[in-house]
């Protein structure tokens, strides 16, 4: 007679196309394994600060520097300046040796551009800047940015000066003004104005040899 409990439970030695699990755990790990695979991305764990403390790292680290933004393009210009050498050998005894240093940079210049030339107690030229740029006939100045070199090179005294495209040395009414008020800024601070000189290519005028000063 055969034994109940052969004929309850259905033999596993019998051929089947396919094995089920015989634990549920097992059927849910099989099914998360086939429909979901998993992709390994390795990302470094820490790496070390200035300090020497270890700071974590994520994805958002990695290729941040391809997040940054190039570099904003510069303006440029290219000019020639006469060396130092040229500016410490040279000693201000007349308006001409200001009109002589002002030509090595004015002649070229088609607007009218004014400079001032920074001077010592023996009158040597420590310095000699462009200050403004202006327009065919007029160049704007405010004594501000005349005298902020002079203050910074502790001048003992400047000269100011400035191109006339034209080719007339003559002083505009304009030129009368500014010139007015920079020698009173001059006294204010015990900077005093020198001269004050208009070049051309082949004329120049001064304040100081006209008496205007």
């Amino acid at each position: 007679m055969p034994d109940p409990e052969s004929l309850a439970r259905p033999s596993l030695d019998l051929p089947c196309p396919f094995t089920l699990p015989l634990f549920p755990e097992e059927l849910t790990a099989t099914a998360e394994t086939e429909t979901e695979p998993q992709l390994a991305l390795t990302f470094p764990s820490a790496e070390a600060s200035e300090d020497g403390a270890a700071r974590p790292v994520g994805p958002t680290d990695v290729g941040a520097s391809r997040c940054v933004a190039p570099p904003a393009p510069e303006w440029v210009r290219v000019v020639r300046e006469p060396g130092a050498e040229d500016l410490l050998a040279t000693t201000i005894r007349r308006p001409r040796d200001a009109v002589r240093l002002i030509r090595r940079r004015s002649d070229a210049e088609l607007v009218e551009v004014f400079y001032v030339i920074i001077l010592n107690a023996f009158n040597d030229v420590t310095a000699c800047q462009e200050v403004t740029r202006g327009i065919l006939n007029s160049s704007l100045c405010h004594p501000r940015e005349v005298f902020r070199l002079a203050i910074l090179r502790n001048a003992a005294a400047i000269i100011i000066a400035h191109n006339h495209p034209s080719g007339n040395p003559a002083p505009s009414a304009d030129d009368r003004a500014i010139t007015r008020q920079l020698v009173e800024a001059g006294r204010i601070l015990d900077i005093p104005v020198a001269d004050h000189v208009i070049v051309t290519p082949d004329k120049y005028f001064s304040f100081t040899e006209a008496g205007l000063l």
